[in-house]
């Protein structure tokens, strides 16, 4: 069984939603299983929790500003990465040293 999670943060609209989902769906190859009604494929709707910082837990706050005011780099993603998993949070980020996805580790 796979777990296909995708990001909604930019969807304002259901229909946006729709087409990324549509997204998902059109990359699963013909070998892959699928039996929706026994939900095999289970698909994982994340909201980016870096669109609303202020709802954030203080302590996630801090670490959040504290490398807001450094460069953006990818040294940085890595160090804030390790202290945001330390408290039950992670987030992705690129080669552009760009943070996104922040979430609750599950």
């Amino acid at each position: 069984m796979s777990l296909y999670t995708f990001n909604i943060s930019g969807c304002d609209t259901k229909e946006e939603i729709i087409e990324q989902l549509k997204i998902v769906i059109d990359t699963l190859n013909e070998s892959d299983e699928v039996d929706i009604d026994n939900a095999l494929i289970k698909a994982k709707i994340t909201k980016d929790l870096f669109e609303d910082i202020e709802s954030l837990p203080q302590e996630l706050q801090a670490i959040l500003n504290k490398y807001s005011e450094m460069d953006n780099d990818y040294h940085n993603c890595a160090k804030m990465l390790k202290e945001v998993e330390a408290i039950g949070y992670t987030f992705e980020y690129g080669l552009d040293a760009e943070p996104y996805g922040l979430s609750k580790i599950n």
